[in-house]
This record gives C-alpha cells, sequence and structure tokens, in this order.
C-alpha cells in the first residue's frame, strides 16, 4: 500500500500545491520553447522541488501534448512511465549515494553523450546535490555549462549555501517557499475526501501547523491517522497520533504569567504532564504563541507571519497583547528557547518549564512580614549591629558569566569572600556551626516550602560550602540561579527559613561553582594575627588559618 504523499503526487501543473511563481515561469517556458539547459530548484523539505522536475520532464516529453500548452496528457507511454519511475531517458540521481567523480562520470557525463531512446529529451534529476564531492562539481561543471541540445539538467537541494558559485551560476534558479496554512488544509481535505473518510477541520489546521509549511509531512501525518481505520475522526482519535499540546493550553500559561500567579503555573503545567503533553512541543507552541503576540503588537499586519490560524483563538490571544510589553515578550520567547535545550537532558522532564515560569513570574511574599525580615548587604553588615535595625538586600554582581568557568577552587572561594564580606570584630557572637548546617539543610529545605513554592526547586541544586561568622555560604551552579536567590524577596525568605531552623540568626551569601571541583570549606572566623612576616602572614590567611 503507498503511502498517501506517494499516491497523490501531482501529475499535472494544476494539481501542485502553491509555488505559483515557479509553475508559471516553468510553464511559460514549456508553451514557447525557450527551455533553459539547467535548472536549480531550492528549498526545505516536501514542498514540491522534485514533482516540478518530474512535471517539467513529462511535459517535454510528451506527444500528445498539444502547442503551445504545458500541461502533458498523463496518458502516453512516455507520461506513464516517468510517472512510474521506470523512464531510460528520465535519469533520477540521488547525490546522497553517488557523490564522487567516477559517479558523475559514469551516470550523468558519458551518459549525456547518447541521444535519448525514446523521447525527445533526456533529463537529468539529481536530488540533494549539495550531496556531491568538490571533485564530482568540477567533473560535472563543463557538460552542465555547455550540454547537449537534447539534455535538461534538474538539481535539487535543501541547502543552497553548501553549492559552489560556479555551479549555481549555470542554472535557471528558483527558490522554493513552504506552503501556507489555508493551502495545506485545502489539499489535506481534498485527500481525506477521497479516501472517504470524514474528519475535524481543526485537526486538519493541527497537522498543517505541525508541518511548518512542508506539505509532504502533513501528507505523511494524515497518513497516519488514517492507518487507525476510524471513518470519522475527531481531534480525540487523532490525539492518539498527533503530539499532544494545544494552543489553549499555552493561552492559559501566558495568562497565569500576566496574573504573575506562579503556584497556579507550576499546578497547570504539572497536570499537562500527567496528561501526557509533548513538552518540547508545547514548549515549541510557547515561543510561537509569543511570537504571535509581539508581532502583532509591533504591527497587525506582522501578525500574518504566524502559522497560528485559528480565527477564534487569534482573538482571544490579543487580549494579552496589552498585558505585556515588547521587552516582557522578548523575555519569555528567550527564557523558553534556553530551557528547550536542556528538555531532553533534564531527568525531571519538566524541571526546565517550572525553571522558566520561577525566572518568569516574580514571587509575592506570603506575607507582608517578609518585607521586614532581616537581610544584609556584603559591603556594610556588621554582625555585631545583629540587634539594630536590618539593612535592606542587595543583589550581588555575579561572579562570573556564561562561557568562563563556573565552580571556583577552595583558593577562589575564599578570595570572593574575603574581597566582599566584612572583617569580624574580636567582640561578635559566636560563629554558626558548619555541621550543624549541614544536618538541618533538608529541614531547611522543607522550611522555605512553607514560605515559598519556587526556591525550594533552585535550593536544591546548590549545597552550603562554608560559613564565615553568621553568613551561610551557599554555592550554585548557573548564573540565572544566583541572580534568584540574590534577589531581596528571595534571599530574606531563605534567611528567615534558616533563622527558624537553626535557632540562631544567620545570614545567606550566594558563590557561583563548578560542579567539576566541589569543595566544602568552613572558613575561619577568628582574626589572624599580625605577622612580621607579609608571606607567611598571606598564607595563613590563604588556607584560614593563623600564624602563631
Amino acid at each position: 500500500m503507498s503511502t498517501l504523499y506517494r499516491k497523490y503526487r501531482p501529475k499535472l501543473w494544476s494539481e501542485v500545491v502553491g509555488q505559483n511563481h515557479i509553475k508559471l515561469t516553468l510553464q511559460r517556458e514549456i508553451e514557447t520553447g525557450r527551455l533553459a539547459h539547467a535548472f536549480l530548484f531550492s528549498g526545505s523539505r516536501g514542498i514540491g522541488k522534485t514533482t516540478l522536475a518530474r512535471l517539467v520532464a513529462k511535459a517535454v516529453n510528451c506527444v500528445k501534448r498539444a502547442p503551445d500548452t504545458s500541461e502533458p496528457c498523463g496518458e502516453c507511454d512516455s507520461c506513464r512511465e516517468i510517472t512510474e519511475g521506470h523512464s531510460i531517458d528520465v535519469l533520477e540521481i540521488d547525490a546522497a549515494s553517488h557523490t564522487g567523480v567516477d559517479n558523475v562520470r559514469e551516470n550523468i557525463i558519458d551518459s549525456a553523450r547518447f541521444l535519448p531512446t525514446k523521447s525527445k529529451f533526456k533529463v537529468f534529476i539529481i536530488d540533494e546535490v549539495h550531496m556531491l564531492s568538490i571533485g564530482a562539481f568540477n567533473a560535472l561543471l563543463k557538460t552542465l555549462e555547455e550540454p547537449p541540445a537534447y539534455v535538461i539538467f534538474v538539481l535539487a537541494t535543501t541547502e543552497l549555501h553548501k553549492l559552489p558559485e560556479t555551479i549555481i551560476s549555470r542554472c535557471q534558479r528558483f527558490d522554493f517557499k513552504k506552503v501556507n496554512i489555508e493551502d495545506i488544509v485545502k489539499r489535506l481535505q481534498t485527500i481525506a475526501d477521497e479516501e472517504k473518510i470524514k474528519i475535524d477541520k481543526k485537526v486538519l489546521e493541527q497537522i498543517a501547523y505541525r508541518s511548518e509549511g512542508g506539505l509532504r509531512d502533513a501528507e505523511g501525518l494524515l497518513g497516519q491517522i488514517f492507518s487507525m481505520g476510524v471513518k470519522e475522526i475527531t481531534e480525540k482519535e487523532a490525539g492518539l497520533v498527533l503530539p499532544r499540546s494545544d494552543f489553549s493550553a499555552v493561552a492559559k500559561i501566558l495568562e497565569f504569567i500576566t496574573q504573575k500567579n506562579l503556584k497556579e503555573s507550576l499546578i497547570f503545567l504539572n497536570n499537562l504532564v500527567e496528561e501526557g503533553v509533548d513538552l518540547i512541543k508545547l514548549t515549541e507552541d510557547i515561543i510561537e504563541l509569543s511570537r504571535l503576540i509581539l508581532l502583532t503588537k509591533l504591527s497587525n499586519e506582522l501578525g500574518k507571519l504566524s502559522f497560528v490560524v485559528d480565527g477564534k483563538l487569534l482573538k482571544e490571544t490579543m487580549k494579552f497583547a496589552k498585558d505585556f510589553s515588547v521587552s516582557q515578550l522578548m523575555k519569555i520567547i528567550e527564557t523558553f528557547l534556553e530551557q528547550k535545550r536542556h528538555l531532553r537532558a533534564s531527568h525531571v522532564p519538566q524541571l526546565p518549564l517550572e525553571m522558566a515560569l520561577v525566572m518568569l513570574i516574580p514571587e509575592t511574599a506570603t506575607n507582608e512580614s517578609t518585607n521586614t525580615v532581616l537581610c544584609h548587604s556584603s559591603e556594610n553588615w556588621n554582625p555585631a549591629s545583629e540587634t539594630t535595625s536590618p539593612s535592606i538586600c542587595h543583589s550581588e554582581p555575579n561572579a562570573k558569566r556564561k562561557g568562563e568557568e563556573s565552580f571556583p577552587r577552595i583558593s577562589q572561594i575564599e578570595k570572593n569572600v574575603s574581597a566582599s564580606a566584612p572583617t569580624t570584630p574580636t567582640n561578635t557572637l559566636s560563629p554558626l556551626s558548619f555541621d550543624k548546617i549541614m544536618k538541618t539543610w533538608e529541614h531547611f529545605l522543607k522550611k522555605v516550602q512553607e514560605y515559598n513554592h519556587s526556591l525550594p526547586l533552585i535550593l536544591r541544586m546548590s549545597e552550603p560550602v562554608g560559613v564565615r561568622g553568621r553568613v551561610v555560604q551557599i554555592c550554585v551552579k548557573y548564573a540565572f540561579h544566583q541572580d534568584k536567590l540574590s534577589e531581596p524577596k528571595m534571599r530574606s525568605l531563605a534567611e528567615k527559613a534558616m533563622t527558624e531552623v537553626l535557632g540562631e540568626t544567620a545570614f545567606i551569601e550566594v558563590i557561583l561553582g563548578d560542579d567539576k571541583a566541589p569543595m566544602i570549606v568552613q572558613i575561619a572566623t577568628e582574626p589572624v594575627a599580625q605577622s612580621t612576616d607579609a608571606l607567611v602572614n598571606d598564607l595563613a590567611e590563604a588556607f584560614g588559618g593563623q600564624v602563631v
């Protein structure tokens, strides 16, 4: 049984979907007899390059084609042989499996020397021509530039940039465009009618959207749905084949972002996961819908560039336009594009999307008292003044950024700490116990959960690495985790939970690190005695000791 895209491959010019700018030019050349000797068809997969190449071959060799017309009869021996793929005068060559000089010489150059056996023209259709080697291209050049009058070349490629300029310059070039959604839906509906299968239009629209402008992909998806053997197909049946993700769910997620409702957004996301939603497709849909809103916000005309076709959904989506600024939409798109890269590698499938929501939705404090929770600034905090009014938290600048080493070794950690933390006076309170912090870490994470649902997600990917006085140093792997934990609200919530768990005042300092060399260090808090030997004194400080 042949697949749908082979069964319904266009056999006449009138059956070709889209590519009108190419069809009209080729038809006029055939009608006037002013054919180029070489054509170059470029474009993405499944949009009709090989189909039009075969139509060119059929039209120029059809013995029953009326003068001044371009439509092949489809009935003569030449048309039938080309349709069935066994015409000896139309050679289809897969360049991916015939890349060498010898293949080009034997299959093309030597064959072009002989007249066609039965037809008027000998047509060479070279698919994926960019796969030929440099030597093969050089061997083909002369024949391609000055072929015999009875030879026509049709080169097809999905990667035009890989072709030498010398090859491109010798061909008449045609750039194929993706088929628009409406044309794909009409084509799929025609096939469904031919197969006598009733199918919901929304299913056809979903197929058209997922094909991303490739008609062959759309027909392939339709064939998978038809293979279920159901004569009436609704969205429910199609959901067994199509990846489960729809724009109504995406719109709901965007609504949660506008409402700044992190808790409900995380619950909704996890419910989608339990229902079997394809997370990669969901992420792509979020990006696409955000792009649509962004384009529409910039100009109503630009909104037509999106693949989304549901008019009702478009109207509902446009309601979000007033709730987002251009910068917010750009941040949403950038965040989900970044997190999409981590989806396949994450041991918790939905974790990258949860992190995206945490980064996009500013967490509101659970009660007003969190605004007065103790916090410190690395520049002016002094443990001796713990009983006085606390200073306001300030986000610390990132120690390192993307592309740099992210986990400092012991000396790097101490250098960062000594540069930012204040000197501890001799009359301060006793320092925190690092062992106690490690033993109560899980209890601390549970306590944080009571105040904030998103903060434990970040803290579980970090670890305490040391203490300095009453400052607990927490090492994180990623810069955006450091940014989030350094926010005043987030850090004050964590410090509140840490203080309650330890039963004594505690503060938090966030350090960017690298899991390739994790080190746990309890940094000495006692002042280093003065030494007459500056070198010995520096070494003692570097290793957290004292000079006796």
